[in-house]
């Protein structure tokens, strides 16, 4: 994956599209923070799955752990680098499908109450899958407000 987002990034001109926007450095700043702390989690994780196996809102075995660890350092890895590009285009779709993958485990997360460390959806992972659903949506609907009413945001030299 490296390699292809590397060959793709070069024949990127990195220029906005026709109707895009800037994402503010205000939610871009955050986002490469957040990208690299759970990247060290999950580095954490894979090397030493006890780690993991400690804050896990659900029982884990140190091969799954290690298997977690490695899908979200994948995701992780997709912080930092998405927050060092200022348009939306470049970030829709990777804000709908996290947002998408958070509501499925909303949706899913009351029929498995028993799993949860905790015995409830009042864990944290739980509140945090909530709190980044409605920040990311929050987001979203600022974004296609902004196009709506014309104001692009990214100027043709950013």
């Amino acid at each position: 994956m490296p390699v292809l987002w590397l060959n793709n990034r070069r024949a990127d001109p990195g220029l906005p599209e026709a109707m895009d926007l800037d994402v503010p450095a205000a939610v871009r700043t955050p986002v490469r923070i957040l990208g690299i702390l759970l990247l060290v989690v999950s580095v954490a994780g894979f090397v030493a799955p006890p780690v993991l196996i400690g804050v896990w809102p659900w029982q884990l075995m140190p091969l799954t752990a290690r298997v977690l660890a490695g899908w979200g350092g994948l995701l992780t890895v997709g912080n930092p680098t998405i927050s060092g590009d200022r348009r939306w285009s470049s970030w829709v779709v990777g804000v709908e499908s996290i947002a998408l993958w958070h509501l499925l485990f909303l949706l899913r997360a009351p029929a498995v109450r028993q799993d949860f460390t905790a015995g409830s959806l009042v864990n944290g992972y739980a509140a945090r899958a909530r709190g980044i659903l409605i920040l990311m949506a929050g987001l979203y609907g600022t974004m296609k407000l902004r196009r709506r009413s014309g104001r692009r945001g990214v100027s043709p030299a950013a």
